[in-house]
């Protein structure tokens, strides 16, 4: 598991927002649900409660979110100190940051950082967002790729059975 760092601590320089259909599955469930199930008042109502019933049994329990992340980044003037690729989150705890690479930019002022990371959150996540650490307001640069993605669970793979 990767270590959450407290928002208030560190100074992170925001990249961008990541999608919320990317880190909470209840967007992409309701997303993907046919208009068949939408409909209706009463269904929706039911649903909502039981959304809501749902929502509060969760927000007081820990849940386990794992995330590949990759950016490819591009520096007018390489900075002197490494720079890291780090992931910012907000739960009901808080504001966090988790570190998901760290490397030194070469001279050519190009660096790729990637890595998985493990997020323990109380409850959902509420916001998350790309950051970096290591790099001063002065500094400008470009990012050149981006990605993050929510990595499945095993236990929410279907089993495969052996012959």
């Amino acid at each position: 598991m990767s270590s959450a760092l407290p928002l208030r601590l560190i100074k992170v320089r925001p990249v961008a927002e990541v999608p919320l259909s990317v880190y909470n599955e209840r967007a992409q469930q309701q997303k993907a649900a046919p208009d068949h199930k939408r409909a209706g008042l009463l269904g929706r109502l039911l649903r909502q409660n039981e959304t809501a019933q749902a929502q509060r049994n969760q927000s007081r329990q820990n849940t386990e979110h794992h995330f590949n992340a990759a950016a490819w980044l591009h520096f007018r003037e390489p900075p002197l100190q490494p720079v890291s690729l780090v992931l910012t989150y907000r739960d009901q705890r808080g504001e966090f940051a988790v570190i998901v690479d760290e490397s030194v930019v070469g001279q050519e002022g190009s660096v790729m950082l990637s890595g998985s990371v493990s997020i323990s959150a109380r409850g959902d996540i509420e916001d998350l967002k790309v950051g970096c650490l290591g790099v001063e307001n002065s500094q400008h640069f470009r990012v050149d790729e981006l990605h993050v993605q929510r990595i499945e669970s095993l236990q929410s793979q279907p089993q495969q059975r052996q012959a």
